[in-house]
């Protein structure tokens, strides 16, 4: 004899409760339903990887993404490049300031030099003139007897002066180069004992 089975409402919903609906479990593999949907959706790897993507994004007060960690060190070397940059330019500048003042002033010299030889070239003329003209005066009235006079004896003045001061040069210049090697005379005297002189002297010396 088979027994047929069937489905007892009272071992049902003493199982499931009361009413003897079963309770919603959740599905591996799918998400929630929302409100007003009552099929679940299934949540696959593609999915998963975006929320997991999209809830890692970090965001400001305002929604937008947070600025680049570098960025302010970007903003830092800018911000140096314009100095060092600035920096180049002022001092570029403030050399061609140097080199023009420089310019300027032997522009200076120079014209203050040549306008002090034009005026004492002029007045060297007008004084030898009157020296000229004077001296003739004296030689009774004959002014090309005291421009010779007078240019001889000028001839003579810077001759003279000019050979006294050759004179006078080289002698001081061979005398800074005695004094020269006299200190080096006595520093080898005070090291050695003796100086190249005295050794010189020793090998010239007759046996």
């Amino acid at each position: 004899m088979v027994t047929q089975q069937g489905t007892n409402p009272d071992s049902t919903a003493n199982v499931y409760g009361s009413r003897g609906d079963a309770p919603a479990t959740p599905v591996v593999g799918t998400s929630p339903p929302s409100e007003g949907d009552a099929t679940p959706r299934a949540v696959g790897p593609q999915n998963q990887g975006y929320q997991t993507q999209h809830e890692g994004r970090q965001t400001d007060s305002t929604g937008e993404p947070p600025p680049h960690p570098l960025e302010a060190l970007f903003a830092q070397i800018r911000e140096t490049s314009e100095y060092a940059s600035l920096y180049i330019q002022a001092k570029k500048d403030g050399f061609n300031a140097q080199i023009r003042g420089l310019v300027f002033r032997l522009v200076l010299v120079l014209m203050a030099g040549f306008l002090g030889v034009v005026v004492l070239a002029v007045a060297a003329v007008y004084l030898l003139s009157g020296v000229a003209a004077g001296v003739g005066e004296l030689l009774g009235g004959r002014p090309e007897l005291g421009k010779f006079l007078t240019g001889l004896v000028i001839f003579l003045i810077v001759v003279g002066g000019g050979w006294l001061g050759v004179q006078a040069m080289f002698k001081k210049f061979k005398q800074r180069i005695f004094k020269t090697y006299d200190r080096r005379y006595e520093q080898e005297r005070l090291r050695f004992g003796h100086d190249v002189r005295d050794r010189a002297a020793e090998v010239r010396k007759p046996d």
